[in-house]
This record gives structure tokens, C-alpha cells and sequence, in this order.
């Protein structure tokens, strides 16, 4: 899922800005790249999809517990994932010269959970980072509607906007849907 979310952001931003060499995607990507290389969690959560891909699930055991919220008095669900690092390490699979080492220093038996959360934590990272390389669009989208809204001089039928400026439906000295 982090991979298949990275893919289609560059994917949407490559459509949008048109094509990969824009300084939208490019910052895209820039920000990506740092954000996933400043995580060795980031790094070995994402270098896990291809090792159950190519090798072999990396899910060793499952514990499983339940309690009562102490707050709520209702039963909580843990589900912990549990991962045995030689069985890791001992495959010829390529984890990357920044992952290897970062697994070799974890525990024999380690919890996955973790190191998720963390993934998940900069996942929504660069899900700020794709907002913010879709802001020059937006903010063009925005002062596009204010503008709009600004020439109205009398009340009379709402105006819809199917789309923004920029976009194929509706250009510069397009016509506006009305109804």
C-alpha cells in the first residue's frame, strides 16, 4: 500500500503538471526521497512488500490479546506481528545497504508494529508533501473562483464550476456551466 500510494501520487501529479520533468512532480519526488531515506522503519516496511513478493512472508508468529479500555469499559484487540531477524537476514535477498544493517541491530524476535506505525506516521508525511506540490493548481483554482464570485454585481442563477482552470473541462476564456 505505501508503494501503490507513492506510484499513483507521482502518477496523478505526472497527469496534472504534464509530465515527470515539471517542478511540481520533481518536488514531489524530491520531498519523497528525503522523507524515505531519513527512516530505517520507512525503509524496511517498504523493502518487506518485495520480500513477500519474491521470498517469503516475513510474519513469523501473531499474538493476540484483549482487554477492557479503562476509560470506555469496552474490550480492545491487539494484534502484534512478530518477525525472527535471521530468517531475514539468512535469505540472498537484496535489503538494500541502508535495511540490512538496520535489521541486524534489531532483536532476534521483534515486533512489526512498530515499525509500521512509524511507516504510517511518514506516509501521512508525504501525503503532505503531495498536497503541498498540488497547491500552485489549487491556489490557481481558488483566485480563479474569487475572481468569479468578485464580478457578480447582482443576485440571479447560481453558477456551477465543474472544473478548474488548468484542467480540460474548462480553460481561460471558457465557457461556464450555468444553471
Amino acid at each position: 500500500e505505501l508503494r501503490s500510494f507513492v506510484d499513483h501520487a507521482i502518477a496523478e501529479l505526472e497527469k496534472e503538471y504534464g509530465g515527470k520533468e515539471a517542478d511540481e512532480v520533481q518536488s514531489f519526488i524530491k520531498a519523497r526521497s528525503q522523507i524515505f531515506d531519513s527512516s530505517p522503519s520507512y525503509r524496511l516496511v517498504y523493502k518487506l512488500r518485495d520480500y513477500a513478493l519474491h521470498r517469503n512472508v516475513a510474519i513469523q508468529r501473531m499474538t493476540f490479546r484483549s482487554e477492557l479500555n479503562r476509560e470506555t469499559g469496552e474490550p480492545q484487540r491487539f494484534l502484534s506481528l512478530h518477525v525472527i531477524r535471521d530468517e531475514l537476514l539468512q535469505t540472498s535477498f537484496s535489503w538494500g545497504k541502508h535495511v540490512k544493517p538496520y535489521l541486524a541491530q534489531l532483536p532476534e524476535q521483534f515486533k512489526l508494529d512498530p515499525q509500521i506505525q512509524i511507516a504510517m506516521y511518514l506516509l501521512e508525511k508525504v501525503n503532505v508533501a503531495l498536497v503541498a506540490a498540488k497547491l500552485p493548481n489549487a491556489k490557481q483554482a481558488a483566485s480563479y473562483i474569487n475572481k468569479l464570485a468578485g464580478s457578480v454585481q447582482e443576485p440571479g442563477a447560481p453558477c456551477v464550476v465543474f472544473d478548474a482552470p488548468g484542467r480540460d473541462l474548462l480553460r481561460e476564456g471558457g465557457e461556464l456551466l450555468t444553471f
